[in-house]
């Protein structure tokens, strides 16, 4: 079974919709679970600050499915509760890694290049998986967070309650 990474991110009522979310998501996928949470600036656009966290979950399900439940999820979230004010987001669920897949199918990038780029990626993962190899560098997330340039993409650790 491959092991998934999932980044979730919300900077529209970010505490309810992220509660939604991992609660849509362990109603579909078992062995799930879920990082701390960190509140970063919007990147490339101005508005709220952004909520952050990446799940981890196992699953038989194939690649293509997996992406569409995903998918699924993310727009009953988005048609139900998205009182969209400027460019908020009300959630974002952005497949990282799908086992060893490497690909660019259903447009998606895998694994996705967010890992080396953005903190509020990079540090959730180390939090769930520090060993996990990267499936392309074959780099540990802790070794990519170690020589991550931490001071340019500041995080906020948000005691998070996922009641």
């Amino acid at each position: 079974m491959p092991d998934v990474f999932l980044g979730l991110g919300s900077n529209n009522n970010p505490e309810k919709m992220l509660c939604l979310a991992r609660k849509a998501l362990q109603e579909v996928f078992t062995d799930f679970q879920v990082s701390p949470v960190y509140r970063n600036k919007a990147i490339g656009f101005e508005g709220p600050d952004f909520f952050n966290c990446v799940s981890f979950f196992t699953t038989e399900k194939p690649f293509e499915e997996t992406v569409s439940l995903i998918r699924d999820i993310q727009t009953t979230l988005e048609q139900r509760w998205n009182k969209h004010v400027g460019i908020a987001r009300s959630i974002d669920l952005d497949l990282l890694i799908y086992g060893d897949l490497v690909t660019n199918e259903l447009d998606i990038d895998l694994p996705r290049k967010d890992i080396t780029e953005y903190a509020f990626v990079l540090k959730p993962l180390v939090d769930l998986a520090p060993h996990y190899l990267h499936p392309v560098l074959q780099v540990s997330f802790q070794t990519l967070w170690e020589h991550f340039p931490k001071a340019e993409h500041p995080l906020t650790y948000i005691d998070f309650n996922w009641e």
